[in-house]
């Protein structure tokens, strides 16, 4: 955060009209990366959920696996 005032005071004390052009876009920016993390943050809560189901899968497999190498 500190990095992005820091730019933008120097931005506004170097060129302020380019500066000014560039904030013009912050909003545009702010909602797309709000979009983005929103999507990331589904797919991510789906990917544990699958992992669940596949490491339930995972143990039955393995524990049916010791059941038939212990009868044999």
């Amino acid at each position: 955060m500190s990095a992005f005032f820091g730019g933008l005071a120097i931005g506004l004390w170097k060129g302020p009209i380019y500066t000014c052009i560039c904030l013009a876009y912050l909003p545009f920016f702010i909602i797309i990366i709000g979009i983005f993390s929103s999507r990331v943050k589904k797919v991510q809560a789906e990917k544990f959920l699958s992992l669940e189901k596949l490491g339930g899968h995972t143990e039955e497999t393995l524990s049916a696996l010791k059941l038939v190498i212990s009868f044999a």
